[in-house]
């Protein structure tokens, strides 16, 4: 009988250590989920201001990846996911919405997928060699404004002479 209490008390700690993991993991946590493609939370993690280094070091990796959190109020759904876009469009995420705690409220777009606008009714999709631009352009901007208040530059958008925008 305490054999049996013993390994139901086991259990019962160990999948509530695994939620833990899974509601709130850190930025290294966080890729790991996303490239096994187990991350299943609708929502972007919280991250901070202070989480934007790491999530740079993993973003230049265009790997793609099975699922990501996108937009609920998207109707529009990436015909891929890749992960290094999507951890810019987290890192967007934190410049813009850092501090807002519903989760609706910190997608910073429809989608993680950059394109290129122009005047056709379907807009190109950014291929690699853009998102290596648009990750030199965030690291960039990342390196001139860190040792900074960060709500001296959150505004400074990374890609804004980049022709290149977030769906």
């Amino acid at each position: 009988m305490k054999s049996k209490t013993l390994a139901l008390f086991l259990i019962l700690f160990l999948s509530g250590c695994e939620k833990d993991y899974w509601s709130d993991p850190n930025v290294d946590q966080f890729v790991t989920m996303l490239i096994k493609g187990n991350y299943d939370d609708m929502f972007i993690p919280n991250f901070q201001p202070a989480d934007i280094e790491r999530l740079l070091h993993y973003a230049n990796d265009f790997q793609t990846i099975k699922s990501f959190p996108v937009n609920p109020i998207s109707s529009y759904m990436a015909p891929e996911f890749r992960l290094g876009e999507c951890l810019m469009w987290t890192i967007e995420s934190v410049r813009l919405r850092y501090d807002k705690t519903n989760g609706f409220e910190r997608f910073p777009s429809l989608a993680p997928q950059l394109f290129i606008p122009g005047g056709t009714i379907e807009p190109q999709i950014a291929n690699n060699d853009d998102l290596t631009r648009a990750y030199n352009l965030y690291s960039k901007w990342w390196s001139d404004n860190k040792s900074k208040p960060f709500e001296d530059f959150r505004n400074i958008n990374p890609l804004k002479d980049a022709v290149l925008m977030w769906r």
